[in-house]
């Protein structure tokens, strides 16, 4: 009668389980995104009706979701009266557009 033995392999990278690296990946992608907005997003110009208002960041919450990531971006009106939330969203979007992020990583794996 053949039995079937199964082994489970344990794997570490430098000293970290695969579940504790994926962590590690994922905090470091959340630091790149948020350095991307910070960059790119840290004053928004000419917005509003009459182009006269004036944003800077304040604040990001950034968090990895399904095939993407999801950021909460705040700001704080340094000049002017109004900017509709649509307008401010199609500002990001537009600075945000087509731009990378790069990561990298040296690990060492003992398995």
């Amino acid at each position: 009668m053949a039995s079937n033995v199964v082994k489970k392999l344990q794997i570490e990278i430098d000293g970290y389980s695969i579940a504790d690296l994926a962590g590690l990946i994922e905090e470091k992608v959340i630091e790149k995104i948020q350095e991307l907005i910070e960059t790119e997003c840290s004053e928004l110009s000419n917005m509003g009706e009459d182009g006269n208002t004036e944003l800077s960041l304040e604040d990001t919450d950034v968090s990895i979701s399904g095939d993407g990531f999801e950021a909460s971006i705040f700001f704080n009106r340094e000049s002017g009266k109004y900017a509709s939330t649509s307008d401010i969203e199609d500002e990001v979007i537009r600075l945000l557009q087509n731009q990378e992020i790069e990561v990298s990583f040296n690990f060492s794996l003992t398995v």
